[in-house]
C-alpha cells in the first residue's frame, strides 16, 4: 500500500512493490511524490497504469484505483467535495488510518476543526454509524464504564449538586417536549379517546396475565365493597352546594360526586361516604386518602369515617 506521509524513510515500489530507501538528497515533497524505486518501474509502472485506465474506460462502470492497482466497480469509490476519489473505499480507509497513526495529534485536529465547522452533518454522521453498530457500540460503552467508574461518579456527585435530579428533569421537558407533551394526563387523554382506547386494547391483548391479575382485583374489591341505595339528597345537603375539598360552589358544568375514602382502599358504596365535588379536586384527589389532601378539613373526614362505622 503506498503512502504520502513523508516521516517515513521507506515505502513500497509502486510498481515491483520492493520497498526502497529514501535517498538523502530528497526534499520532503520529491519524496512524497515519488512512487518508483527506478526509472526502470517507473516506465513499466506508467505503461501499465494507462492500460488499465484505457480497459477500465472501455468496460465502463469501473474504475481504476491507483494504490491498490485494481480495477473495481464505481460503487467502490466514495465522493470527496462532490468528485470521485482516485481511491477506492478499502484503500481510503487504510490511507486515513495510517496518516492518523503517524500523527495523530494532528489528524484529531483536523477532525474537530471540520466538525465545527459542520454540526448537522457531524450529527447525523455519528447517528447512522451508531445505528449500524449498535452491539458494538454498546460493547464500548460498557468496558469504558467499567473503566471510569470512579471518574463517571464523580462527575454524577458533582451533577447532582449543581442540580438536583427533579429539577433537572423538570428543566428537560420544557426544554424539549411539546406543548401537547406539557398538558395534563386528563387533557391529553380527553383529546386523544380513540387513540387511547387502542392503545388500552393492544396492551390488555399484549399482557393478557396481568389484565386478568388486575380485572380480578377490582372484582374482589367490587364485591366487598357494600353497596346500597344512595340518598343523593342528603349527600347534596351535606356540604350546602359547596366542593367538600375546596369550597367551590357547584354548578351543572363542574358538579362531580366523590367517595371520601377510594373503594380501592377499602372505603364503602354508602350514602356517607359520597360528597359533592367539583371536577378539578376530583381530578386530582384520585384515590388519595383525606389525609393525604393538605387542604382537606381533619374535621370533617374525621366527622365521615365516624358516620361510616355507624353504617357498617
Amino acid at each position: 500500500m503506498l503512502t504520502d506521509d513523508t516521516s517515513i524513510e521507506t515505502k513500497p515500489c509502486g510498481y515491483c512493490g520492493k520497498p526502497f530507501p529514501r535517498a538523502s538528497d530528497l526534499s520532503p515533497l520529491r519524496w512524497k511524490n515519488l512512487r518508483y524505486c527506478s526509472p526502470s518501474c517507473q516506465q513499466d509502472g506508467r505503461r501499465a497504469t494507462m492500460q488499465a485506465k484505457e480497459i477500465a474506460r472501455n468496460a465502463g462502470g469501473v474504475r481504476w484505483c491507483r494504490w491498490c492497482k485494481e480495477i473495481k466497480p464505481l460503487s467502490e469509490y466514495p465522493m470527496r467535495g462532490g468528485r470521485m476519489s482516485a481511491k477506492c473505499h478499502t484503500c481510503e480507509v487504510q490511507y486515513s488510518r495510517d496518516r492518523y497513526r503517524a500523527n495523530p495529534e494532528k489528524a484529531c485536529a483536523v477532525q474537530r476543526e471540520w466538525a465545527a465547522k459542520h454540526p448537522e452533518e457531524t450529527k447525523q454522521r455519528y447517528a447512522a454509524y451508531h445505528e449500524a453498530n449498535r452491539e458494538r457500540e454498546r460493547e464500548r460503552g460498557r468496558r469504558y464504564n467499567e473503566e471510569h467508574q470512579e471518574e463517571r461518579r464523580e462527575a454524577d456527585r458533582q451533577r447532582r449538586e449543581a442540580m438536583p435530579p427533579d429539577e433537572r428533569r423538570a428543566k428537560w421537558r420544557r426544554e424539549n417536549q411539546s406543548p401537547a407533551r406539557l398538558r395534563s394526563g386528563a387533557e391529553r387523554r380527553a383529546a386523544n379517546k380513540e387513540k387511547q382506547a387502542v392503545r388500552a386494547k393492544q396492551w390488555r391483548l399484549n399482557n393478557p396475565e396481568r389484565s386478568e391479575r388486575i380485572s380480578a382485583a377490582y372484582r374482589e374489591r367490587k364485591a366487598r365493597a357494600a353497596i346500597a341505595p344512595i340518598d343523593w339528597t342528603r349527600v347534596d345537603q351535606a356540604t350546602s352546594g359547596v366542593c367538600y375539598i375546596c369550597d367551590t360552589p357547584l354548578d351543572a358544568t363542574n358538579h362531580n360526586y366523590d367517595h371520601v375514602v377510594p373503594m380501592s382502599k377499602g372505603g364503602l358504596h354508602v350514602t356517607e361516604n359520597i360528597r359533592p365535588c367539583c371536577r378539578s379536586c376530583n381530578s386530582k384527589k384520585g384515590a388519595q386518602l383525606p389525609d393525604q389532601l393538605d387542604h382537606y378539613r381533619a374535621e370533617m373526614a374525621q366527622r365521615i369515617r365516624e358516620a361510616m362505622k355507624e353504617a357498617a
